[in-house]
């Protein structure tokens, strides 16, 4: 698993910190229960517009300094076996953390929608003015010591973070426990995750042979993956092991 970066670098990466949570989680009980102090109530309380602008240019901050040395899609194999991209990987690791933490203070469930729509509304109102301008301009670069490279990484996370916490709120608001279907695909969703990307290229190399416009293309590849890889995961799950570790 050395050398080129296309051989599932983002399932090795989310492997190690899957580990690393194990790790982690075995130590933070060991501390509880030597220690029983409960958690501070910052973590308790789902973030709000001051935590999330921190976090954001934390984050942004962190990536713009890695990213003067390792630019975007410059990948270095860690321990000659995990493919990691550094210009990503605070980004994933902060993501993945506040992922955990989401998780175990049930920050989803009490997000304010205020909150919540207004980091999506910032979000989809940077990513359609990527669509217009693209990313080929000078405020953009993919690193460098450079008031672009600086620009994009805020652009970046921004859009990231705006998209995760609004979107979520979203999917919570009109989707989640509405019906059988919904709490099937919130449950499948990690499987899908892990089993998409086969049927997402098999799908792309059979439409490309079709020889149609790329809008359509990507439509259809979008459509039938979704349907394929639900259609695929939701029977995977019930097979006698799998639903514990799926």
């Amino acid at each position: 698993m050395t050398g080129s970066s296309n051989r599932g670098p983002r399932i090795q990466n989310l492997l190690a910190f899957s580990l690393l949570y194990l790790a982690g989680r075995a130590v933070a009980r060991q501390i509880r229960r030597r220690w029983h102090r409960p958690a501070p109530g910052w973590l308790t309380r789902a973030p709000g517009h001051r935590a999330l602008l921190g976090f954001t240019l934390t984050l942004a901050v962190v990536a713009f300094g890695v990213r003067i040395r390792y630019p975007l899609d410059e990948w270095v194999p860690l321990f000659e076996f995990i493919q990691a991209e550094p210009a990503r990987l605070a980004q994933y690791t902060a993501f993945f953390t506040a992922g955990v933490l989401a998780y175990r203070y049930d920050w989803l469930d009490q997000l304010s929608r205020g909150t919540g729509y207004t980091w999506l509304a910032a979000g989809l109102a940077l990513a359609a003015g990527l669509f217009v301008t693209g990313t080929d301009t000078a405020y953009f670069a993919p690193g460098g010591a450079s008031a672009a490279s600086a620009c994009w990484t805020l652009v970046e996370m921004v859009i990231c973070i705006g998209l995760s916490v609004g979107l979520l709120t979203l999917f919570r608001d009109v989707a989640t426990g509405r019906h059988r279907l919904s709490r099937a695909l919130a449950d499948s969703s990690y499987t899908i995750y892990l089993i998409h990307l086969p049927i997402v290229v098999a799908l792309q190399f059979a439409v490309a042979r079709a020889d149609l416009p790329a809008l359509p293309s990507f439509a259809l590849v979008a459509a039938l993956a979704t349907v394929g890889s639900v259609a695929l995961a939701v029977p995977l799950r019930r097979l006698p092991g799998l639903r514990a570790v799926l």
